[in-house]
């Protein structure tokens, strides 16, 4: 994701305040960890050096979703919806 992990553990707070989750912040190195809706385990952290192979204009933070498939995409979907910029 194009924020830093500050602007991404923040959002990811939001979000699941306003689908009534746990909102508890579990510290988890230099990112976070929450339990999502349907024990999904959302995962928060900078982006690894290796896995950026080009130049970047903005900070790179890597979000990750366990869990159950179905529970994993309807909660990726939210998740595109919160953070999406208008551009253009």
């Amino acid at each position: 994701m194009g924020f830093t992990v500050e602007e991404v553990t923040r959002g990811i707070e939001r979000l699941l305040a306003r689908l009534h989750a746990d909102t508890t912040r579990v510290p988890s190195g230099d990112g976070a960890r929450f339990r999502g809706p349907s024990d999904v385990t959302i995962e928060i952290a900078p982006m690894p050096e290796e896995r950026i192979h080009y130049p970047i204009l903005f900070p790179r933070t890597l979000l990750r979703l366990c869990g159950d498939g179905a529970a994993v995409e309807s909660l990726r979907q939210a998740i595109l919806l919160a953070f999406l910029r208008v551009g253009g």
